[in-house]
């Protein structure tokens, strides 16, 4: 009686561990399939068309000449494209303008006076010391370049390969990447990564 009582209880903790394998591998597959898709290092990109934030044409072209593409896309209503903003200023404020072209994306759909509002209180509108030249893109525009989350920023070399992108607002590592990639130190401190004055820290 007892090696049936043993046997009952090693049948049932196998089948209780095969459908904990189940599960957890249903899981993971749910994971997997909610991750966003996103541009890869050797993806090739299209040349678009939009419009600035006075309604002038702003064209990307990829000619296999002149400086990389800096896009950086964002939406005000984010709270960590704020956050990442401490160092998309310092790319447009420091980076090589012979070796980068930085551009920021918006959707067309965003209100431009809450656009332009937000870009001065980031420090980027176009009276500031660093000013983002914008680019506001349509719905395909978006699709192509697979901008399903915020912040994103890309590196598209002259002929629209893709050389590197960061999902979200830059974690230790990214900064160290985009050190080495744009030949300058980013400042690592609370006040850039919270946007606060010099001098006003608390």
């Amino acid at each position: 009686m007892p090696a049936v009582a043993l046997l009952g209880m090693l049948l049932f903790l196998i089948i209780s561990n095969v459908l904990l394998l189940r599960q957890n591998l249903q899981l993971r597959a749910q994971i997997t399939g909610t991750q966003p898709v996103v541009l890869q290092p050797g993806d090739k990109v299209p040349e678009f068309a939009a419009v600035n934030l006075n309604g002038e044409n702003v064209d990307v072209k990829y000619k296999g000449e002149g400086p990389k593409r800096i896009l950086l896309y964002f939406t005000p209503t984010c709270p960590y494209c704020r956050e990442q903003f401490a160092y998309w200023r310092e790319i447009i404020g420091r980076a090589d303008s012979s070796r980068f072209e930085v551009l920021g994306l918006a959707r067309t759909a965003e209100d431009k006076s809450r656009l332009e509002d937000y870009l001065r209180l980031v420090n980027c509108a176009s009276d500031s010391q660093t000013p983002l030249r914008i680019a506001l893109i349509p719905e395909a525009v978006r699709r192509d370049y697979k901008f399903s989350a915020t912040p994103i920023t890309v590196i598209v070399a002259n002929d629209g390969t893709v050389e590197k992108q960061w999902v979200g607002r830059w974690d230790a590592q990214a900064v160290t990447d985009a050190n080495l990639i744009f030949g300058f130190a980013f400042s690592n401190s609370l006040a850039a990564r919270q946007n606060i004055p010099p001098g006003q820290e608390r």
